[in-house]
């Protein structure tokens, strides 16, 4: 099984999705988060990677072993299917991003009147 390496600002997100994936999931992994004053951009450029860019210069990252993984909704399904709860009938998938998508919209304006 790969090493993951969930990074995250220390703020309620949409990497929370990602959080609960894996717990259900009870897959292992790091959980790093970033508080705003130690600067996000700056201590994951030096904890990991080695070029000056984060990719897509999101703070969401996944390290899967070595390789970076940006975009948390991306990271969410991916989780899902290494978790094993995607159903295999590709509607029955779709419907679930569905409802991924619209959790991740109430979330977003649950966040905005807090």
């Amino acid at each position: 099984m790969p090493d993951y390496k969930l990074i995250y600002s220390n703020a309620k997100g949409t990497a929370e999705l990602i959080w609960w994936v894996f717990t259900l999931g009870g897959i292992t992994f790091t959980d790093e988060r970033i508080t705003m004053e130690e600067g996000p951009r700056e201590k994951i450029r030096l904890t990991c990677f080695t070029s000056a860019e984060i990719p897509h210069g999101k703070v969401q990252v996944l390290m899967v072993d070595e390789e970076p993984l940006v975009q948390s909704l991306a990271i969410a399904r991916f989780a899902a299917k290494e978790a094993g709860v995607v159903p295999e009938d590709n509607l029955e998938a779709a419907m679930c991003d569905a409802l991924v998508e619209t959790v991740n919209e109430r979330m977003k304006e649950l966040y905005d009147y807090v």
